[in-house]
C-alpha cells in the first residue's frame, strides 16, 4: 500500500512540475524518423531505440512505408543506438527538443548539427564497410585494397578532422570511441601507423572535457588500449591466474611458460578462425619443436566453459590450456576485444609480437635460434 501511494505522489510531483512549465517540458521533446528502410521490412516489423549509455532499451515502433518515428522526452543528452533484428545498426544523439531524420538507405542524417556532424562519419563508414564485405571473396583485389585504404583515411584521418569540430560533445565521444576500436579490433599492436594512432588518440582523449571522456564506450576503448601498451613488443609479458585445465585448479601463466619460447593463444570455440589457426599452425609448430623447448598454452576467451571444453576434445589439443572464468578480465588485462589473439613471448618473458599465420612460424623460427 506505501509502495503505490509514493508511486502516486511521484506521478502527482512530475505532472505539478510539468504543468508549472509546460513549454520547457515540450521543449525537450524529441523526434527521430527514420526513413528508407530496408525494402523487406514488412509493415508492423518492430525496431527499438536504446540508450547506449546505459544498454537499455528506452522504445519500440513498427515500421510502416518504409518508415518509423519514435517520440519522447530526454532533459538530457545521451547516445542512442537504433536497432532491429537483423538490418539496422545506427547511433543517434539525442538531445532535448531535436527533431532529426535519419536515412537508412543513404546513411545521413538532418534536422539537427550534432548528427549532421556524427554522420559526416557514420555516413562513410557504413558505405565502405558494407564494400569491403562485398569483396571478401577477393580481399587482395586493387578494389578491395582501394576501399581499405579509404577507409583507413576515414579512420585515420577524416575522423580526427571531425572529431575536432565536435570535441565537446557526444558526436565526438562516438568517433573517437570507434577510433579506438578499431585499433583494438584489428590487434595489430605494434605497427608504427597504429602506435601513431594510439598516441594521437591518447592526446585527444586526455584533453577532452568530462562529458566526453566519461562517455562509456570510448572511456573503455581507451583503457583497453592502454593495456595493449604493457603487452607492447619489448614489454615484460603480464602474468595472470586461471584455471588449468589438465588438475581442475587455478594456476599462473608464468608456471606454464618459464624459460620456454611460448605463444599464448586466446581462442573461443564459436570462432572459425580461432580455430583453423590452430589447426593450420599451432598444432603442426607444437609438433615440431615441443622438444626444441616451445611451449604453447590456449587460453579460452568469450566463451562459455562447457563449449570450450567440447572444443578443447573435439580439436583434440596436445598442449596445456587454461580458461579465463574472471568475466573475461583477462581480455582486459591484454586489451584485446577481437580474436584470436597471439602472443609470442621469448625465454626471458619478453614480449616479441602478436602474430598469426605464416608469420608466427617464422618468428617462433626465430626464437627458437635466438635470432
Amino acid at each position: 500500500m506505501q509502495h503505490h501511494i509514493i508511486k502516486s505522489l511521484a506521478v502527482l510531483a512530475l505532472g505539478a512540475m510539468l504543468l508549472a512549465n509546460p513549454v520547457k517540458a515540450q521543449e525537450n521533446n524529441y523526434t527521430i524518423t527514420m526513413e528508407n528502410l530496408p525494402i523487406e521490412m514488412e509493415d508492423g516489423a518492430q525496431v527499438w531505440l536504446m540508450n547506449w549509455q546505459l544498454q537499455k532499451g528506452l522504445d519500440t515502433v513498427e515500421v510502416n512505408d518504409w518508415q518509423c518515428t519514435f517520440r519522447g522526452h530526454t532533459d538530457t543528452a545521451f547516445m542512442g543506438w537504433i536497432t532491429d533484428l537483423y538490418n539496422i545498426h545506427l547511433p543517434v544523439v539525442v538531445e532535448p527538443g531535436m527533431e532529426v531524420t535519419i536515412d537508412f538507405t543513404d546513411v545521413t542524417a538532418s534536422g539537427n548539427r550534432t548528427n549532421e556532424q556524427l554522420y559526416r562519419f557514420v555516413g562513410p563508414e557504413k558505405r565502405l564497410e558494407q564494400q569491403l564485405y562485398e569483396y571478401a571473396d577477393n580481399d587482395d583485389s586493387i578494389a578491395y585494397r582501394a576501399v581499405w585504404d579509404e577507409l583507413s583515411r576515414l579512420f585515420y584521418e577524416t575522423s580526427l578532422q571531425i572529431y575536432a569540430d565536435n570535441s565537446d560533445n557526444l558526436a565526438g565521444a562516438h568517433i573517437l570511441g570507434e577510433c579506438y576500436g578499431r585499433l583494438l579490433e584489428f590487434g595489430r599492436y605494434y605497427s608504427d601507423t597504429l602506435m601513431e594512432q594510439r598516441n594521437r588518440l591518447d592526446s585527444l582523449y586526455n584533453a577532452a572535457p568530462p562529458s566526453v571522456r566519461n562517455y562509456r564506450p570510448l572511456s573503455e576503448n581507451h583503457q583497453l588500449s592502454l593495456a595493449q601498451r604493457s603487452m607492447g613488443k619489448g614489454q615484460h609479458f603480464v602474468d595472470f591466474e586461471a584455471l588449468d585445465y589438465a588438475t581442475g585448479k587455478s594456476t599462473r601463466l608464468s608456471k606454464l611458460i618459464k624459460g620456454h619460447v611460448a605463444v599464448v593463444d586466446f581462442w573461443a570455440s564459436w570462432c572459425y578462425p580461432c580455430r583453423q589457426e590452430i589447426t593450420e599452425y599451432l598444432k603442426p609448430l607444437y609438433k615440431k619443436y615441443a622438444d626444441q623447448g616451445l611451449v604453447i598454452v590456449g587460453v579460452g576467451a568469450f566463451d562459455y566453459p562447457e563449449n570450450h571444453l567440447a572444443g578443447l576434445y573435439a580439436m583434440n589439443l596436445p598442449y596445456p590450456h587454461m580458461l579465463d572464468t574472471a568475466y573475461n578480465g583477462i581480455a582486459k588485462l591484454y586489451g584485446f576485444s577481437s580474436l584470436p589473439q597471439l602472443f609470442l613471448i621469448d625465454r626471458d618473458g619478453t614480449v616479441l609480437g602478436n602474430f598469426r599465420g605464416e608469420r608466427l612460424v617464422h618468428e617462433v623460427e626465430k626464437a627458437l635460434k635466438g635470432e
